[in-house]
């Protein structure tokens, strides 16, 4: 049996695998048998990470459960499709579809929870199938998604997860359909969890602190319950800083509303959150029915006020002077694949080694290992979405939209002081990106994701995204009117709250293929 692994993971791309202490014990024969260790009553979570099988062929009838994977090469993830040489490999060598397969029983105890499949990020296309049944295809490669398996579940016997991976450029999907200046690999290359929760369970959590500049700073969480009921339920929510719980409060909420705020009041003695002290609280909800915890989610945040004016960048009301670098999540051999020590290892080492202050997740949301390493180490974050340049149909457009949403449901990144829509933004953070990088703002998709995301996320004065002079220069509306109609709708929703622009302006900037 492995040792028990503990993971509380503010961003954890399950939603709510911060509650658990998970392990894995193995059983004799095909199929594994997953354990757990409680970390509330009802909610388990379980490392899926290791013994897969893969085939580099989509095998036909692959994903049927009376299918013989005997030849199969046993993996485990994160894994790349393919192993590649160092430099001088075709980008075509990773593009093909490939399948995996995972054979698992389920711990006895947990027949009456609900129970979801969790994955971190497979590049690019996903279809997954439980047991002959096709739960969906995800399309997206940055981002988190999951399945509810609740209904598909043997829950006394071998179950057999498949899950179809299409690794080419589809130009249905971002950031492809033109061409981009990276590469993207393939295979399932971020964690998989199994998650079990009550049938009522807090789905997400968004601490935002606020006027963490005055004494009597208050802390709003917000909380995302799943239910199928409308019963009356408790919320209790506890600020902690370490063992000890700095203030609680707890309220009655309904389940049906699509999310209910709790303000922790006049939180007094608070450490800052900055570069060279970057203090991180607890927050832990406890969902309770008749006075009995049935479900807990934990997850951290940090008390900082981060904005530009037209005198620089201030964080926590003293200027700083932003010095970055542009980040990749690719490695030799691997692609993407690699496990949270090194993702956090190349956070360390642009803190520590190049004395950075500020990383540009180039040009996608990057792992959450390396994001909160980020937030533990004072280093700040400018995060985007997926894309260079091209924008494609209106299905291609419809998919960013949707991911977008997903996105806003998903825990942001609260102390990534430079953000993109790729996770959810609130008016404490100061600067993202709103549209594909290096796009010519001439595009009615750029004018109207410029539009739609200062209107709704109320952030940000400059030009939304990193474009280069001249494509600014080509706009059919002025830089100047666009700042001016971007003004307009941030002090409408925020007040007199200065911005500045930003953009890169450097020769040769925006040609095919440069690398970032």
């Amino acid at each position: 049996m492995d040792k028990p692994k503990t993971r509380v993971d503010r961003r954890s791309f399950m939603k709510g695998s911060c509650a658990s202490i998970a392990g894995l014990a193995v059983l004799s024969g095909s199929s594994d048998l997953l354990f757990a260790q409680r970390a509330s009553v009802s909610r388990q979570v379980f490392p899926l990470n290791h013994k897969w099988l893969y085939s580099a062929k989509n095998v036909a009838g692959g994903n049927r459960t009376a299918f013989n994977d005997s030849t199969f090469t046993r993996v485990t993830i994160p894994h790349t499709n393919k192993m590649l040489p160092w430099h001088g490999f075709d980008d075509k060598d990773y593009q093909f579809v490939s399948l995996y397969r995972r054979h698992f029983t389920v711990p006895n105890g947990l027949q009456k929870h609900r129970a979801f499949i969790d994955f971190g990020g497979v590049m690019t296309a996903a279809k997954v199938t439980l047991n002959d049944h096709l739960l969906g295809e995800y399309r997206g490669g940055y981002t988190p998604f999951s399945f509810e398996i609740t209904e598909h579940l043997n829950w006394r016997g071998d179950n057999v997860l498949a899950v179809e991976v299409d690794s080419t450029e589809r130009n249905d999907i971002p950031p492809f359909g033109g061409e981009i200046d990276y590469l993207t690999f393939g295979g399932i290359y971020r964690d998989v969890t199994l998650r079990f929760v009550h049938s009522t369970f807090i789905e997400n959590v968004f601490a935002k602190p606020v006027d963490v500049l005055q004494e009597n700073r208050r802390l709003v969480v917000r909380c995302y319950l799943n239910s199928k009921t409308v019963a009356p339920r408790s919320l209790k929510v506890e600020l902690l800083d370490g063992p000890t719980v700095i203030s609680s409060a707890t309220a009655t909420v309904l389940a049906a509303g699509p999310f209910h705020d709790i303000t922790l009041q006049n939180l007094r003695g608070i450490q800052l959150w900055d570069i060279t002290n970057p203090k991180l609280y607890q927050v832990r909800v406890t969902l309770l029915e008749a006075d009995s915890s049935v479900d807990s989610y934990e997850t951290r945040t940090g008390f900082r006020e981060a904005k530009f004016t037209p005198d620089g960048f201030f964080l926590n009301g003293k200027h700083l002077k932003l010095r970055g670098l542009n980040r990749h999540q690719t490695y030799p051999f691997v692609g993407q694949a690699m496990p949270a020590r090194v993702q956090r290892r190349d956070a360390w080492i642009l803190r520590k080694e190049l004395k950075c202050n500020i990383v540009r997740t180039s040009h996608y949301p990057q792992s959450p290992h390396f994001l909160n390493a980020c937030d533990e180490l004072g280093l700040l974050v400018l995060e985007e979405i997926p894309g260079w340049q091209h924008v494609g149909d209106q299905a291609w457009q419809d998919l960013v939209s949707a991911v977008k949403k997903i996105n806003e449901q998903l825990k942001p990144l609260s102390l990534q002081v430079l953000l993109s829509p790729c996770t959810r933004a609130d008016d404490n953070l100061a600067v993202f990106e709103i549209r594909l990088d290096e796009r010519n703002e001439r595009s009615n998709y750029s004018m109207l994701c410029t539009v739609s995301s200062i209107g709704t996320l109320y952030l940000t004065r400059h030009l939304p995204g990193l474009t280069d002079s001249k494509s600014i220069g080509s706009t059919a509306l002025t830089k100047e009117a666009i700042d001016d109609l971007i003004l307009r709708f941030i002090e409408n929703a925020l007040g007199n709250r200065s911005r500045i622009e930003m953009h890169d302006d450097y020769a040769g900037h925006g040609q095919a293929r440069r690398v970032a």
